[in-house]
């Protein structure tokens, strides 16, 4: 894939790309890849403890595999592929929404696309690797961000990012009903899809019921300002009676609970109305 637009900003070139969070995980998986090197004589130990394997994570409660699976790659054109993807798409997206924003999207995505693998092979001893699922999502994002922008589909096809993202839904979805024959982990690329759509529709998907507590909460908040206004009134209704009583009687007559209540009010900074 290639990325072209007529309507590219001066800032919108391939480097510019390289934004904060773009740049920690290309680090990030870099530097994992080379640890991957450095222990390949020794077997996939990294692979096993570090990947995901369906079986391992609640069978030896690995739980920190669903995080941990997409910083490593299975080989270098598995790694420079993802990365090249991960700058191309979301670089923009992180220049649009933030950083922290854009990352936890990312990890979400990437975790939703490793327990959806483990949803359908939680017995399975291979382990899964990649940071394809949470490109898929990212790629998700893109297309609804910047559905009509063109992607050069293996640098020669342009295509609009919306047709891209069901292009490329369709193809996992029919190799993942073919089976795994191709050792491609298809099932987590659709959940990374998935979960990205359900994280970018969730507020509208649950506006219904954002709104119906949005209007209990003012409701609970309407019904504690009135009781404390009518407090108020309460308390300056007694505060009145007291000035009457100071006027007709004078201060001699007012006893210890309604000299009490005077200071109350002075302290509270109320004036009492004369």
């Amino acid at each position: 894939m290639s990325f072209r637009s007529p309507h590219d900003s001066p800032g919108s070139g391939f480097a510019d790309r390289f934004t904060p969070a773009i740049r920690t995980l290309v680090i990030a998986c870099m530097l994992v890849f080379l640890l991957q090197a450095l222990f390949h004589g020794s077997g996939p130990v990294l692979e096993r403890l570090f990947g995901l394997v369906p079986a391992d994570l609640f069978g030896r409660w690995h739980l920190w595999q669903p995080l941990t699976y997409m910083f490593l790659h299975a080989g270098l054109f598995h790694l420079l592929f993802n990365l090249l993807a991960l700058v191309m798409f979301g670089g923009e997206i992180e220049q649009r929404w933030g950083t922290f924003a854009f990352l936890r999207y990312y990890l979400l995505c990437g975790i939703g696309a490793g327990l959806t693998q483990w949803l359908v092979g939680m017995h399975s001893t291979v382990p899964v690797i990649g940071a394809s699922g949470a490109i898929f999502g990212v790629l998700l994002a893109y297309g609804l961000l910047f559905p009509d922008r063109q992607i050069l589909l293996w640098f020669v096809i342009p295509i609009p990012a919306r047709y891209l993202v069901v292009l490329f839904g369709f193809i996992e979805l029919v190799g993942a009903a073919a089976g795994p024959s191709d050792g491609i982990a298809r099932f987590a690329h659709l959940g990374g899809l998935v979960t990205g759509l359900v994280y970018l529709k969730s507020e509208t998907w649950a506006w219904p019921i954002r709104r119906r507590f949005g209007a209990i909460r003012r409701q609970q908040a309407n019904k504690a300002t009135r009781a404390e206004n009518e407090d108020r009134e309460a308390r300056q209704a007694v505060i009145d009676g007291i000035l009457e009583k100071i006027q007709s009687q004078g201060m001699g007559a007012l006893t210890e609970k309604e000299k009490k209540i005077l200071h109350d009010a002075a302290q509270r900074g109320r004036r009492p109305r004369h």
